[in-house]
């Protein structure tokens, strides 16, 4: 079985275990998604529900006969299972109840931020006369006359693809479509995720 989902985070709440426990957790909704077909390295899956989808992609749904019109196609990497005859749909079934699952999406992106903020620097003195307060300092030395690739600088910050491994199902809603993940997940509300089991 496939153990793989596209989603969407909705956001944080806690439940009980049953000890009990207060337990964190991440609440994501499930898009209805295809597997299109195997490749040497994975499989290629279609999710997201349009009416606006491209015709190039409607093309390779007719011909996986996939029902619905779907707009996106995603490479999901893993070993080759048994060969596809047709597409296969995916559901929140290929999950249960304390399966490992990694996670991954786009993190929050925090705009051009500074050293302080962006690698931890520490900051220099408020007060006595100083005038470095959050500025990096110095960034190069007499040899090799350069700034070095690779100096934490200020920059853009957050808006790039992070995973999180090894995030527990705590739960399924089959009739919600929702599955609860013990933990934190990368992105903001709304934010497009990818599971796959561990």
């Amino acid at each position: 079985m496939y153990k793989i989902g596209i989603g969407q985070k909705i956001g944080m709440t806690r439940v009980f275990d049953e000890q009990g426990k207060e337990i964190a957790v991440s609440v994501l909704s499930l898009f209805p998604a295809y597997i299109l077909r195997q490749t040497k390295t994975g499989v290629e899956v279609a999710y997201r529900e349009s009416k606006k989808a491209k015709k190039p992609i409607l093309g390779i749904l007719k011909k996986s006969q996939v029902p619905l019109k779907l707009s996106k196609i995603v490479h999901f990497k893993m070993d080759a299972e048994e060969p596809l005859e047709k597409s296969l749909r995916i559901d929140i079934f290929s999950f249960q109840p304390q399966d490992k699952v990694k996670v991954w999406g786009t993190s929050k992106g925090k705009g051009f931020a500074g050293t302080i903020k962006r690698h931890g620097f520490h900051r220099g003195p408020m007060s006595h006369g100083s005038e470095q307060h959050r500025r990096p300092g110095s960034i190069g030395s007499a040899f090799p006359q350069r700034v070095v690739k690779g100096k934490k600088m200020a920059g853009h910050m957050g808006s790039e693809k992070v995973t999180v491994r090894n995030l527990e199902v705590i739960k399924i809603i089959p009739k919600e479509n929702l599955l609860l993940l013990k933990g934190a997940v990368p992105g903001p509300k709304k934010g497009e995720v990818f599971i796959q089991g561990v």
